[in-house]
């Protein structure tokens, strides 16, 4: 039914709440669909930029899944797990020295959230 009135009015936090329902049954290809609608609708909004990530991660796109991190962060750049994972994540590529920087920025936001 959701699936029916995204379709006839596309809102975005319906195809986002339909994504996530898609992902925790592990429905990769109909999540895809969704977050990319809400991508379409609203491009700037990091959440689905990092559950993108997350579900190219889980299907083993490892270089599309950098890529959709690193948007992410350039969307939230105070968004700390999502630098944690792309820091695991460009280490599971083989860019170490990727990896060293993000964790250095990470690390970098960390303090200046505690200062504020």
């Amino acid at each position: 039914m959701l699936q029916r009135s995204i379709e006839a009015q596309p809102h975005p936090e319906a195809h986002f709440n339909l994504a996530a329902a898609y992902l925790g049954v592990a429905d990769y290809q109909r999540a895809e669909v969704q977050i990319d609608a809400v991508i379409a609708l609203r491009p700037y909004m990091s959440e689905a930029w990092q559950y993108k990530a997350r579900l190219l991660a889980a299907r083993n796109e490892q270089v599309q899944a950098r890529d959709a991190f690193v948007r992410t962060l350039q969307l939230q750049p105070l968004d700390l797990p999502v630098s944690g994972e792309l820091v695991d994540l460009l280490r599971a590529l083989g860019e170490p020295a990727e990896a060293e920087r993000y964790l250095e920025l990470g690390l970098r936001m960390s303090r200046l959230l505690a200062d504020l």
